[in-house]
């Protein structure tokens, strides 16, 4: 439970940190977020790994084909 804790927070924290216009507020903030989502998947069980990768996998893929066709 803690893990969808860390990752929720993260999402949140890099979402704020997109908004800042200080930059070295802006920087701060996103390498915290990403922190506490590498921590997050760290401690995210295997399956559910697979699974986030898996989705992580196809996004890539349709944004590729996307800019393929462009």
């Amino acid at each position: 439970m803690s893990n969808l804790l860390l990752l929720a927070i993260s999402l949140g924290v890099i979402g704020a940190g997109l908004k800042i216009r200080e930059e070295v507020f802006r920087l701060s903030v996103a390498l915290t977020g990403v922190f506490l989502l590498v921590w997050g998947f760290a401690l995210t069980p295997l399956h559910h790994q697979l699974i986030i990768e898996l989705c992580l996998l196809v996004l890539v893929g349709l944004i590729w084909s996307r800019y393929l066709k462009s």
